[in-house]
């Protein structure tokens, strides 16, 4: 590696604002010439999956669509009107139980239907175990392909209508209110892992959205309201 030769040149066209020369030297030398992190042999952040809302039966134009994050509170929201119905989304992490939490309301009663499915691209399955929804997967190691173990654990909750599962997917048909609380865990510090995501579900489950979402920002305000400051 012979990146820090070009260091004190990179300098030099930083100080003459010549930035994009510099970006350009950067490019070209400050980079891995092995496998580097790209390389399942020494790993690399990404994504564990996605959780998939697919909504069933909305037709026609939104309106007033909007999102939002309330940084006091730590909790994200999204609103939108469609066929004179208002649709609302909260999302929030709950620190207390390590799990997120998803409620999903509407201004009518009996207007939410919807898929909820988790899938992720390489190296792990979805199905249905009980009433909930499971990924699992395994990460390459770039040896034996042994890597890390995952696995993901979703359920829904809700009020009116009805839950349906599927075979990998959870389906909620004309629902009032719906909460979906999920949880992630890994074998990294320890093998019991699987069985965490279990306790860590029910221990979620067993509070009421409200109690949650209270809970939440009390702890998220206990660090958060530590400073503040004014801009004028």
């Amino acid at each position: 590696y012979q990146a820090h030769q070009y260091l004190p040149e990179i300098r030099s066209l930083l100080k003459q604002g010549k930035n994009d020369q510099a970006q350009d030297l950067i490019n070209r030398h400050f980079v891995c010439v092995g496998p580097g992190s790209g390389g399942p042999k020494w790993g690399c952040f990404q994504t564990l999956g996605n959780l998939r809302m697919e909504f069933l039966g909305q037709e026609g134009p939104v309106e007033d669509y909007s999102r939002s994050l309330d940084l006091q509170h730590a909790v994200a929201r999204l609103n939108y009107r469609q066929q004179g119905v208002q649709f609302s989304r909260e999302y929030f992490t709950s620190f207390g139980d390590d799990a997120g939490v998803i409620r999903l309301t509407a201004s009518q009663k009996g207007k939410i239907s919807l898929r909820l499915s988790l899938d992720r691209s390489v190296r792990a399955e979805s199905f249905v175990e009980g009433e909930e929804l499971v990924l699992q997967g395994q990460l390459d190691n770039g040896v034996d392909g042994k890597g890390m173990q995952f696995l993901s654990r979703l359920k829904a909750r809700q009020k009116g209508g009805r839950i349906i599962m599927e075979k990998n997917a959870i389906r909620i048909e004309n629902a009032d209110e719906v909460d979906v609380f999920f949880v992630t865990d890994t074998d990294f510090k320890g093998k019991d892992f699987a069985q965490r995501t279990v306790q860590s579900l029910a221990e979620a489950l067993s509070k009421s959205y409200a109690q949650q979402l209270t809970a939440h920002k009390a702890h998220f305000q206990s660090k958060f309201n530590r400073l503040s400051f004014s801009m004028g």
